[in-house]
């Protein structure tokens, strides 16, 4: 389950290129599972307009539940990305979550946990196009 493994995706706006990134088998499930979650907590919130449920806990992130109880940041808000939503209330919850996640990061950085700057972000982006340019 730590093996390593490289996860290629195609991405640009038209997918002209390939990433690669390196991770594990266990990260890559959690991943999907998060990624699983999300996409619940969308079809609940279609059912719930329809006066349905799919259940109380399907589409809760394992962060929302973190959240309620005090330890960190919400999930995203899937009715921000609704057709229905005006535009501000969708970028009013989005910055929301971002603020709380940039003071978990301060608070981080401040008791000496490493950080990335940004820098190290754009030499690993860019380390990862020229290795999706070996990927077909």
């Amino acid at each position: 389950m730590l093996q390593r493994v490289d996860v290629y995706t195609p991405g640009g706006l038209k997918g002209q290129h390939n990433f690669c990134t390196a991770s594990t088998l266990v990260r890559e499930i959690m991943f999907l599972n998060s990624h699983a979650t999300h996409h619940f907590a969308i079809l609940q919130g279609y059912a719930r307009e329809r006066g349905q449920t799919f259940g109380s806990g399907v589409g809760t992130a394992p962060a929302t539940v973190a959240n309620v109880l005090g330890y960190g940041v919400p999930a995203e808000s899937p009715h921000a990305h609704h057709p229905g939503t005006p535009l501000l209330d969708g970028y009013r919850a989005m910055f929301h979550q971002w603020s709380i996640a940039f003071e978990i990061g301060t608070a981080y950085a401040r008791s000496g946990v490493a950080t990335t700057s940004a820098v190290q972000l754009l030499r690993q982006f860019r380390q990862d196009l020229r290795r999706s340019e070996t990927w077909f």
